[in-house]
């Protein structure tokens, strides 16, 4: 088997759920004070997940044509808390729920008369849709930590995607 961070990238598939295991220690650094979130038991700081959506577009012909992933970048995300039985499945619907933005607009791009400019536009509106839902995610399941939370954002995955991040990562269902 080959090691998630051989690339620097990894492009969604339903198939293919993701690790960070590979990520070198964290460095100190003075200038990132460690900070942690009301109710949080670990630092924000730790952990930081990236992911983006890749978008091509082509005009060839005079028909407007977009081909879009959700791309998770191994370089600039880390996760340098202890690995907890949640974490894999804390990752995973992370990007699963980029996902579910990258297909949002998907759809918005399939809409008559698209253009360049519509289409960019829409993308930077997905974009920042994908960053504020993982925002509240993150701050909601206190980094994987709370398992109500965590299986509620499961659920809306599961809803949308068909993929169970706690079931196939041995969690089963929270109390």
């Amino acid at each position: 088997a080959r090691a998630f961070f051989e690339h620097n990238h990894a492009w969604w598939s339903p198939e293919r759920r993701i690790s960070l295991k590979s990520l070198p220690p964290p460095k100190e650094d003075p200038t990132h004070p460690v900070m942690r979130p009301r109710g949080a038991t670990a630092p924000i700081t730790q952990v930081r997940l990236v992911a983006q959506i890749y978008l091509d577009m082509d005009t060839t012909g005079g028909t407007f044509r977009a081909f879009s992933a959700t791309v998770f970048d191994g370089f600039r995300s880390f996760h340098h808390l202890p690995e907890q039985t949640y974490t894999d499945a804390f990752i995973n619907i992370f990007f699963d729920l980029c996902e579910i933005e990258r297909r949002r607009l998907a759809e918005h791009l399939e809409a008559p008369g698209m253009d360049v400019a519509r289409a960019r536009a829409l993308h930077a509106e997905a974009e920042a849709a994908m960053e504020r839902t993982a925002d509240r995610y993150i701050k909601d399941v206190r980094l994987g930590a709370d398992r109500i939370a965590l299986q509620r954002w499961n659920d809306r995955v599961k809803a949308e995607l068909g993929i169970d991040n706690m079931a196939l990562f041995g969690l089963g269902t929270a109390p």
